[in-house]
């Protein structure tokens, strides 16, 4: 078997890429490298996975065809992308405008994810509705990524009232830093921004016999 044929995330996305290379960028801006280095080890583990942003339909598929025993749901504001994914086994594709939280809270409430990927308009509003509402439904131990963080800097992106990435992900360093919040750790990376859930038991700060004592008895 030659590395191309082996069914490695790299790979589902180069497969799923299409003959002209254009129906998913993870491999193409390196996301799927990422990946392939934070979710590989997660492949029959994984049993929902949420990808905001379905455009056509290429990464969705490559998300399927990875983790074997995941539902692979895909959210898009526009029919055409959501009909791309109809009928595709284990694919659940839905038309939903990011930026009616109510909506958005709805369609979520019943739902668990070990997995967000927000790959969407990459609006600041949007960006934040999506993790207020989402992170919730992130299973202990999962993640939620939001991509292509490069293009939310662009003033066209941020829309008044809501504030910009870059302000909403500083008022959650502190939390992290006390170990007062329900997320173990963030991870800068470029073009992307990546949040990971505690467990039910992960070590705390405020709860030391978890960690084992900081030196070992005299």
């Amino acid at each position: 078997m030659s590395e191309f044929e082996k069914e490695t995330l790299v790979n589902c996305f180069r497969k799923n890429d299409g003959p002209k290379a254009r129906n998913t960028d993870k491999f193409r801006s390196k996301h799927a490298h990422y990946y392939e280095e934070a979710f590989s080890h997660l492949k029959t583990e994984v049993t929902s996975l949420l990808e905001i942003g379905i455009n056509r339909g290429g990464s969705i598929k490559a998300w399927r065809d990875f983790f074997v025993n995941a539902t692979i749901y895909g959210i898009d504001i526009r029919r055409v992308p959501v009909e791309r994914c109809e009928g595709e086994e284990r694919i659940f594709s839905h038309q939903i405008d990011i930026g009616d939280i109510n909506v958005l809270t709805k369609w979520a409430e019943d739902k668990e994810f070990d997995i967000v990927i927000d790959d969407g308009s990459h609006y600041n509003i949007h960006q934040i509705i999506a993790f207020e509402v989402l992170w919730p439904r992130i299973n202990p131990g999962g993640y939620f990524v939001i991509e292509d963080t490069r293009v939310s800097w662009d003033l066209d992106r941020i829309k008044p009232g809501y504030p910009i990435l870059e302000d909403y992900i500083n008022k959650l360093i502190k939390p992290i830093t006390r170990s007062t919040g329900d997320i173990l750790q963030m991870t800068i990376r470029p073009n992307m921004v990546v949040f990971r859930k505690k467990r039910i038991k992960e070590p705390t700060i405020e709860d030391p016999t978890l960690w084992g004592p900081i030196r070992p008895p005299e």
